[in-house]
């Protein structure tokens, strides 16, 4: 390109646009060199750079699997999977000890254990909640509240986070129970919850006492 503004000797300036049929020319030239297959790319060689147009976009292989949380709300079953009584002649429970399952009772019944009405202990076991469908929120735990009527509760045992399996554990619970006097009952509910469970799953035991060794 020349300057006529200018006394300098003419400078012709040349740009990448003014190289690009040059640079055509070229490729075709060396594909042509390069034989049959190269001459039929040569006539692949478009006349003119065009931009690429992109139609689709593939994700990396881990980025396609990668799971989202599952959409609320969730479905919580709880369990217990064993129950034991100690300080008592005789007890029974129905159904024989464990497992148990969300919306079951369990019915204890004991004898008169002491004639000073020292309460007996029921070992409730292998509690547990489990939370689907995988994966769970962030942050979602499940809650267990053990309430008591005519019994000895222990207290609530603090909010478990689920493992990876959507599975809660908690510690065993203690249950004290006085079969004295004569025809003493009791219950506790083992309540589970969790804030993003459509309903809570709970636990029934129920006791009484049942004379069946005669008070001297």
């Amino acid at each position: 390109m020349k300057n006529p503004d200018s006394k300098a000797p003419d400078i012709e300036v040349k740009t990448d646009e003014d190289d690009q049929p040059a640079r055509r020319k070229l490729l075709k030239g060396g594909l042509v060199v390069g034989g049959l297959v190269g001459a039929q790319g040569a006539r692949l060689m478009p006349d003119q750079w065009t931009k690429p147009v992109i139609n689709a976009i593939s994700l990396p292989a881990h980025a396609a699997t990668t799971e989202v949380a599952a959409a609320v709300p969730l479905d919580l079953a709880c369990s217990v999977g064993s129950y034991s009584a100690t300080g008592f002649a005789s007890p029974t429970f129905t159904p024989p000890a464990g497992p148990v399952s969300g919306g079951d009772t369990v019915d204890f019944v004991a004898n008169f254990n002491d004639i000073f009405g020292i309460p007996g202990t029921i070992n409730i076991q292998d509690i547990s909640a489990t939370l689907s469908p995988l994966p769970l929120p962030a942050g979602e735990q499940v809650t267990l509240a053990i309430v008591g009527t005519g019994v000895t509760a222990p207290p609530a045992p603090a909010p478990v986070t689920p493992d990876a399996a959507g599975v809660a554990n908690f510690p065993d619970a203690a249950v004290g129970f006085s079969a004295s006097p004569v025809g003493n009952t009791g219950e506790v509910q083992l309540v589970f919850s969790a804030p993003s469970a459509t309903a809570d799953c709970t636990i029934n035991f129920t006791f009484t006492e049942d004379d069946i060794i005669p008070r001297g």
